[in-house]
Protein backbone atom coordinates (compact mmCIF):
# COMPACT_ATOMS: atom_id res chain seq x y z
CA UNK A 1 0.00 0.00 0.00
CA UNK A 2 1.47 3.68 -1.08
CA UNK A 3 0.86 5.94 2.16
CA UNK A 4 0.39 9.50 0.02
CA UNK A 5 0.25 9.62 -3.45
CA UNK A 6 0.55 12.89 -5.26
CA UNK A 7 -0.86 14.14 -8.70
CA UNK A 8 0.46 17.44 -10.38
CA UNK A 9 -1.40 19.30 -13.09
CA UNK A 10 1.14 20.74 -15.84
CA UNK A 11 0.32 23.20 -19.00
CA UNK A 12 3.44 23.76 -21.05
CA UNK A 13 6.49 23.88 -18.38
CA UNK A 14 4.14 25.42 -15.53
CA UNK A 15 2.45 23.35 -12.65
CA UNK A 16 -0.93 24.85 -12.60
CA UNK A 17 -2.38 22.21 -9.78
CA UNK A 18 -2.11 18.98 -7.99
CA UNK A 19 -3.59 16.85 -5.36
CA UNK A 20 -2.72 14.15 -2.76
CA UNK A 21 -4.22 11.39 -1.35
CA UNK A 22 -3.32 9.43 1.57
CA UNK A 23 -3.60 5.85 3.17
CA UNK A 24 -6.61 4.82 4.95
CA UNK A 25 -6.84 5.53 9.53
CA UNK A 26 -6.99 2.81 11.15
CA UNK A 27 -10.96 2.84 11.59
CA UNK A 28 -11.36 3.43 7.75
CA UNK A 29 -9.15 0.56 6.21
CA UNK A 30 -11.41 0.60 2.83
CA UNK A 31 -11.11 4.27 2.34
CA UNK A 32 -9.05 6.40 1.29
CA UNK A 33 -8.32 9.97 1.59
CA UNK A 34 -8.36 13.53 -0.54
CA UNK A 35 -5.54 15.09 1.24
CA UNK A 36 -4.78 18.06 -0.24
CA UNK A 37 -6.28 19.77 -3.72
CA UNK A 38 -5.18 23.22 -5.52
CA UNK A 39 -5.61 24.73 -8.79
CA UNK A 40 -3.94 27.77 -10.08
CA UNK A 41 -6.60 31.10 -10.33
CA UNK A 42 -5.78 31.34 -13.45
CA UNK A 43 -6.82 27.38 -13.96
CA UNK A 44 -9.94 27.34 -12.09
CA UNK A 45 -13.29 26.55 -13.62
CA UNK A 46 -11.45 24.39 -16.56
CA UNK A 47 -12.01 20.83 -15.39
CA UNK A 48 -8.43 20.86 -13.90
CA UNK A 49 -9.73 19.61 -10.20
CA UNK A 50 -11.64 17.34 -11.77
CA UNK A 51 -8.74 15.74 -13.49
CA UNK A 52 -7.20 15.53 -10.45
CA UNK A 53 -9.64 14.46 -8.46
CA UNK A 54 -10.44 11.70 -11.15
CA UNK A 55 -6.75 10.89 -10.52
CA UNK A 56 -6.83 11.03 -6.82
CA UNK A 57 -10.12 8.10 -7.64
CA UNK A 58 -8.39 5.82 -9.79
CA UNK A 59 -5.36 5.61 -7.66
CA UNK A 60 -7.76 5.24 -4.54
CA UNK A 61 -9.44 2.05 -6.70
CA UNK A 62 -5.96 0.53 -6.98
CA UNK A 63 -5.57 0.53 -4.05
CA UNK A 64 -8.99 -1.62 -3.31
CA UNK A 65 -10.43 1.52 -1.68
CA UNK A 66 -14.30 1.53 -2.23
CA UNK A 67 -14.43 5.20 -0.99
CA UNK A 68 -12.90 8.72 -1.43
CA UNK A 69 -13.04 10.94 1.92
CA UNK A 70 -12.25 14.77 2.26
CA UNK A 71 -12.75 17.36 4.72
CA UNK A 72 -13.87 21.09 3.59
CA UNK A 73 -14.65 24.22 5.82
CA UNK A 74 -18.04 24.67 5.11
CA UNK A 75 -17.12 28.42 4.10
CA UNK A 76 -15.54 27.18 0.82
CA UNK A 77 -18.57 26.86 -1.15
CA UNK A 78 -16.57 27.12 -4.32
CA UNK A 79 -14.93 23.96 -2.94
CA UNK A 80 -18.13 23.00 -2.26
CA UNK A 81 -19.66 22.65 -5.61
CA UNK A 82 -16.86 21.04 -7.55
CA UNK A 83 -16.79 18.03 -4.77
CA UNK A 84 -20.85 17.65 -5.49
CA UNK A 85 -20.37 17.77 -8.96
CA UNK A 86 -18.11 15.52 -8.62
CA UNK A 87 -19.98 13.06 -6.61
CA UNK A 88 -19.24 13.26 -2.78
CA UNK A 89 -22.08 13.50 -0.52
CA UNK A 90 -21.81 14.93 3.33
CA UNK A 91 -21.39 12.40 5.90
CA UNK A 92 -23.03 14.77 8.81
CA UNK A 93 -19.33 14.63 10.22
CA UNK A 94 -18.09 17.80 11.31
CA UNK A 95 -15.22 19.12 13.25
CA UNK A 96 -13.85 22.72 14.65
CA UNK A 97 -10.41 23.76 13.00
CA UNK A 98 -9.66 27.09 14.53
CA UNK A 99 -12.27 29.39 14.44
CA UNK A 100 -13.94 27.67 11.54
CA UNK A 101 -15.63 24.04 10.66
CA UNK A 102 -15.16 21.26 8.66
CA UNK A 103 -17.78 19.15 7.19
CA UNK A 104 -16.83 15.44 6.00
CA UNK A 105 -17.71 14.61 2.93
CA UNK A 106 -17.40 10.75 0.81
CA UNK A 107 -17.72 9.31 -2.59
CA UNK A 108 -18.29 5.66 -3.08
CA UNK A 109 -16.10 4.42 -5.95
CA UNK A 110 -17.57 2.01 -8.58
CA UNK A 111 -16.99 -0.98 -8.81
CA UNK A 112 -16.79 -1.57 -5.06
Amino acid sequence: MNLCRWFVAEAGHSQIGFAAGSAPLADHVDERHLLSLWVSPDWRRRGVARELIEAVASWAAVESARSLSLWVFEQNKAAINVYERLGFSWTGHSKPYDSRQEMRMIRRLPGR
